[in-house]
């Protein structure tokens, strides 16, 4: 059988890389269930994944089945979709505090869904790249040594002084 393909319903089904993730999941899930062995190396050696672990991905399944149960079944309101800014111009201390705490949570699902990607948790260097900064140490006057984070400069730029 293909690595692109999996056994359903008695014959081999070609399957999309979701299909295989959701049908390696439901495996795994069904193994659990009715009592049968579910070692480490199920967990983190798939059928489908080339890098990355079911351990890394399974967090972010859920959190996003809850919170879309919780949206759907109407528990809580779902996120308002309006720029940050104009919520912030008429928000209260503690509605920017909540802001906050869904940006953190956000930024954490968004990080572990490029460690899954990549198979291994990015460096700061990558972070920093992908927000157009750069990590820059100063030496002051005096010799004490202290790191700066600035707007990346291109190579054109750093030829100025």
């Amino acid at each position: 059988m293909d690595a692109k393909e999996r056994q359903a319903a008695g014959q081999a089904m070609k399957l999309n890389f979701v299909q295989r993730i959701a049908h390696d999941v439901y495996r795994l899930r069904n193994n659990f269930l009715h009592g049968n062995a579910v070692s480490l190396k199920d967990l983190t050696h798939g059928e489908t994944l080339g890098t990355g672990t079911y351990t890394h991905i399974l967090p972010l399944v859920y959190q996003i089945a809850v919170e879309q149960f919780v949206y759907v079944n109407d528990f809580v309101a779902r996120p308002p979709d309006t720029p940050l800014e104009e919520l912030l111009a008429e928000a209260s201390i503690e509605e920017i505090e909540e802001l906050a705490a869904a940006s953190l949570a956000d930024d954490s699902l968004e990080e572990a869904l490029i460690t899954f990607q990549l198979g291994r948790p990015r460096t700061w260097e990558e972070r920093l790249a992908d927000m157009g900064r750069e990590e820059i140490w100063v030496t002051d006057p005096d010799g004490t040594k202290h790191r700066l984070i600035r707007k990346k400069q291109d190579s054109s730029d750093r030829s100025k002084p």
